[in-house]
């Protein structure tokens, strides 16, 4: 019988039926798992499945037990597939099902952004609209994405649905991918120093390793219209976030938004917490993944992965 653990199951939302994990062997399920917590709730499991809690070499090495890790989340680097291997652990992943989601929300904070939507928001809610006498509010513009020139850095899936959306709106196309990806005929490629300087909005879809490490910077700042605003979509890390509020509070830059952070959860004293303007700034806690559709979709997956384990089939294997 396998001992099954799911270390982060707030990680995955509300309402999720992890419970159907219980089919194949023993489940316990906790909230949120501490690094110091680990090694005690792995010591007897079989499968151990996580979203975003990495499991440290030092438990891998300790966990004789452990037999498969099911990633239900979008970072495979959670786990040293190295050291899982030399340890004769298996490691199952979930398939991108995150890039539908991923180009709405990118889409969704431009827009609350272009938009001033947590402006108008708040201006009406606080009854400030009725006391102006105004029947709108000259004051504050919106910015329109028609004919605005969009780059997209890395044309994964995620970028390419995003580049469709932004075509939608009446954007021009621009992308750079950093690696050999094969061209995508619809959109016209471009060099990053080009993307950057031609760019009115630039979205950031790449996955963090030692290359991509604050890739966007001061240097890259400079580069950048003054009234061009970026996206970080993927993850954290990739924007030097101390470079973004000096861009951002020195005017070099427009406005940005962020739903990854170099420090998850983001801390109280970050530079971009406390950059003078915050209307230029949106941001939200690694929510391009955290919609109910591809959640449901993952934890789908997430149980084919764990029943073809038991079964001994192999499925969605890193190695």
């Amino acid at each position: 019988m396998h001992k099954i653990t799911v270390l982060d199951a707030s990680a995955l939302g509300q309402n999720l039926k992890l419970n159907r994990l219980s089919d194949f062997g023993d489940l316990m399920i906790y909230k949120k798992t501490e690094d110091f917590e680990i090694e005690e709730r792995l010591k007897d499991s079989t499968i151990a499945v996580t979203c975003r809690t990495p499991i440290p070499v030092k438990n891998l090495r300790k966990m004789k037990k452990l037999q498969l890790i099911s990633i239900a989340g979008p970072d495979k680097n959670i786990i040293n597939q190295k050291e899982a291997k030399n340890n004769k652990i298996i490691i199952s992943s979930i398939p991108d099902i995150y890039s539908s989601a991923r180009a709405q929300h990118t889409m969704s904070m431009l827009l609350a952004l272009t938009g001033n939507i947590k402006f108008w928001d708040n201006y009406i809610k606080k009854k400030h609209y009725k006391a102006s006498g105004f029947f709108s509010f000259p004051f504050k513009n919106n910015i329109m994405l028609h004919g605005k020139t969009w780059g997209i850095i890395e044309m994964n899936e995620a970028g390419k649905k995003t580049a469709e959306l932004a075509q939608a709106f009446g954007c021009n196309i621009l992308y750079h991918n950093h690696d050999s990806a094969p061209k995508d005929k619809r959109f016209k490629k471009a060099d990053l120093k080009t993307l950057l300087s031609e760019s009115d909005i630039i979205s950031v879809h790449s996955e963090m390793n030692e290359r991509n490490d604050n890739m966007i910077g001061l240097r890259e700042f400079s580069i950048m219209k003054k009234d061009a605003i970026i996206i970080a979509e993927g993850a954290g890390g990739v924007v030097d976030e101390t470079a973004l509020a000096m861009a951002l509070d020195d005017r070099r830059i427009a406005g940005a938004c962020l739903d990854h952070f170099q420090e998850e959860p983001l801390n109280d004293n970050s530079p971009i917490i406390n950059i003078r303007d915050p209307d230029k700034l949106v941001l939200s806690p690694g929510c391009g993944e955290l919609y109910k559709e591809s959640m449901e979709q993952l934890v789908e997956e997430l149980i084919l992965n764990v029943k073809a384990f038991v079964n001994g089939e192999k499925r969605n294997r890193m190695f």
